[in-house]
């Protein structure tokens, strides 16, 4: 009979694991449902924070651009008026302006195409410069262009005539001389 307890008391232990291997089961299934359940909804709530998140960048970017335009507009506006005042005095120094380019962008740039006419001499520009003094951009343009323009005459280039001069009106103006062959 001895034996009979044995087998009888490995039967319970047995039952016994195997009533816990299901209730841990169970519980670990249970908890799986949990877990799976709180990935799900931090995901979603990441998921809607990141797209507020964007929108408000996207709203954030819309506002600048439209602010960059309004500013670059105006930029452009001043830069015209201070461009054709200039010009004003161009034409008075002996200059003749051709062709004109706008670059829109923040700094706005203005490009014109100069050809200097018979009137351009010494006593002539220092008179303008004299007379239009108080205007800084305005002399400074201009002596660039008549130093750009005695460079210009007094250098060759083999099989090639001066063509002109071309002015970048920018935050620093620049002065281009030009060739042609």
């Amino acid at each position: 009979m001895a034996d009979f307890g044995v087998f009888d008391k490995a039967k319970q232990v047995r039952e016994q694991a195997a009533a816990k291997a299901a209730e841990l089961k169970e519980h670990a299934s249970a908890r799986a449902v949990q877990l799976k359940e709180s990935v799900a909804t931090t995901a979603s709530d990441v998921s809607s924070s990141l797209a507020a998140k964007a929108g408000d960048v996207k709203e954030t970017l819309a506002t600048a651009a439209a602010d960059a335009r309004d500013a670059s507009a105006i930029k452009i506006k001043e830069a015209i008026d201070e461009f054709n005042a200039t010009l004003l005095i161009l034409r008075e120094a002996g200059y003749k302006v051709g062709e004109v380019d706008i670059a829109i962008g923040l700094p706005p740039k203005i490009s014109a195409s100069v050809v200097a006419s018979d009137a351009v001499t010494d006593e002539h520009i220092a008179r303008v410069l004299e007379e239009h003094q108080s205007k800084k951009l305005t002399t400074l343009v201009l002596n660039a262009l008549y130093q750009a323009w005695r460079l210009q005459s007094a250098i060759q280039i083999v099989g090639m005539k001066p063509r002109g001069m071309s002015i970048e009106f920018g935050l620093i103006p620049s002065v281009t001389i030009k060739f042609i062959g």
